[in-house]
C-alpha cells in the first residue's frame, strides 16, 4: 500500500498513475539505465546489511522513477488500486479518487469505459 501511495498517487488528479520509466529501467545493469541501475544495485546491497539504508536506497529508487513524471491520458487502469484494496475505503484518498472518476468521463451507463 505505502509504495502505491508514494509512487502512483497523484494528489492534483486524485488518482493513481502508471510512471514512465526511464529507457534501459528493467536492465539495471545496462549503461541506459544510470541512475536507475546505481539505485537497484543500493537497495540490494543495502537491505542485506541494514534496513535503514535499505529504506533510504528505495526512497531514493521511488525518486528516480517519480522524476520521470506520470503517463499522459486518463485510463480506467488509473483505479486499480482502488478495487484491489490498495486504499483504505474510508479514506481521504479513496474518497478523492472515487470523485476523479466519477469527473473523468469514463463512467458510462453501461459501465466503465476501457
Amino acid at each position: 500500500r505505502e509504495a502505491i501511495a508514494d509512487v502512483l498517487w497523484d494528489p492534483a488528479a486524485g488518482r493513481w498513475r502508471d510512471i514512465l520509466l526511464p529507457e534501459g529501467a528493467s536492465d539495471p545493469t545496462a549503461e541506459a539505465a544510470g541512475d536507475v541501475g546505481a539505485a537497484v544495485a543500493g537497495m540490494v546491497a543495502a537491505a542485506a546489511n541494514d534496513a535503514d539504508a535499505a529504506a533510504a536506497a528505495a526512497d531514493a529508487y521511488i525518486r528516480v522513477f517519480a522524476d520521470e513524471g506520470y503517463t499522459s491520458g486518463v485510463h480506467a487502469s488509473d483505479w486499480v488500486p482502488l478495487w484491489c484494496g490498495a486504499v483504505d475505503p474510508s479514506s481521504f484518498q479513496a474518497a478523492a479518487a472515487v470523485t476523479s472518476l466519477r469527473q473523468s468521463g469514463l463512467v458510462l451507463p453501461g459501465g466503465i469505459s476501457t
